[in-house]
């Protein structure tokens, strides 16, 4: 079954209401298939009940049948190395094509801080101020990028506790276990959204924990339950997401934590230097 297919065939014969909920699941059908009743109400502004209804129309009868198969549709989206495959064998390297490559990366950039949220971009920065431990999560290329912020952040003065790859099974829920009121999970997803991260953010919803979060569209999975979300263009002619924009906004976000307490910096600075001296006597 083709759930996608099956609501164009029937769209023609929708209430204007059906409609609107059809039209949200066609257009945001990665974030749809993983969010819950409740989230497709707020969103299409329809109720709970007219969306039951509508889900009986079709082969899924119910919500849930209607969610795997959107989850189903999903999965046979193009893998990443299959749009590498396929752009590869398109494309030859030439100047114009060399062109395109760049303008695309600059756009990326363009559209990441031309867009960029002031107040959202505070908040998340406030955040990460009173927060008494900070955990960074990712997953597949959300890996690296989870990894530089940490980084940074130490660079910046700011204790960060650990940087989590969600597949880590082990090392996410021991973090977890531990976390308090006053720990903050700055968690870091790009399309295709896995699964384990979107499970990670809806117990750190459930347990009222704070969480911030570094994702490409308003209408992400995580973004929802996030403190603050800080958007990021991520498009790619050959990959399936570029990396470009997030490192950009990384370094943005120390920057502006380091403008924020010069003296904090200054500390740790000189602590660093002290540690650096012992370490090269020690080894000498």
């Amino acid at each position: 079954m083709d759930i996608i297919n099956d609501i164009r065939e029937q769209y023609n014969s929708l209430t204007r209401t059906q409609k609107r909920i059809a039209d949200y699941i066609l257009e945001y059908t990665d974030t749809a298939c993983f969010q819950t009743l409740k989230d497709w109400s707020r969103i299409t502004g329809v109720s709970e009940a007219t969306i039951l209804s509508f889900c009986s129309r079709f082969a899924c009868q119910n919500f849930l049948g209607m969610k795997q198969e959107l989850q189903r549709y999903i999965k046979g989206w193009i893998s990443p190395n299959e749009k590498l495959k396929r752009g590869s064998s398109q494309m030859t390297l030439d100047e114009p094509t060399l062109q395109k490559l760049m303008d695309m990366e600059k756009n990326n950039l363009e559209k990441t801080f031309s867009y960029l949220n002031r107040e959202q971009f505070f908040l998340f920065i406030e955040e990460l101020k009173n927060a008494d431990r900070i955990h960074v999560v990712g997953h597949g290329i959300s890996a690296p990028v989870a990894m530089q912020l940490k980084n940074r952040l130490q660079q910046a003065g700011v204790q960060v506790n650990t940087a989590m790859n969600i597949l880590d099974y082990y090392e996410v829920i021991y973090e977890i276990v531990d976390s308090g009121p006053d720990d903050l999970f700055i968690v870091i997803s790009f399309p295709n959204y896995a699964r384990q991260t979107i499970n990670l953010v809806r117990y750190l919803q459930s347990i009222k924990a704070k969480m911030v979060c570094i994702t490409d569209k308003a209408s992400s999975p995580i973004a929802a339950s996030a403190r603050a979300t800080l958007l990021c263009s991520t498009e790619s002619m050959l990959f399936y997401n570029s990396l470009a924009s997030a490192m950009a906004l990384i370094n943005l976000i120390a920057s502006a934590l380091v403008l924020d307490n010069k003296e904090r910096f200054a500390r740790r600075t000189a602590r660093l230097e002290r540690v650096k001296e012992a370490m090269k006597e020690t080894i000498e």
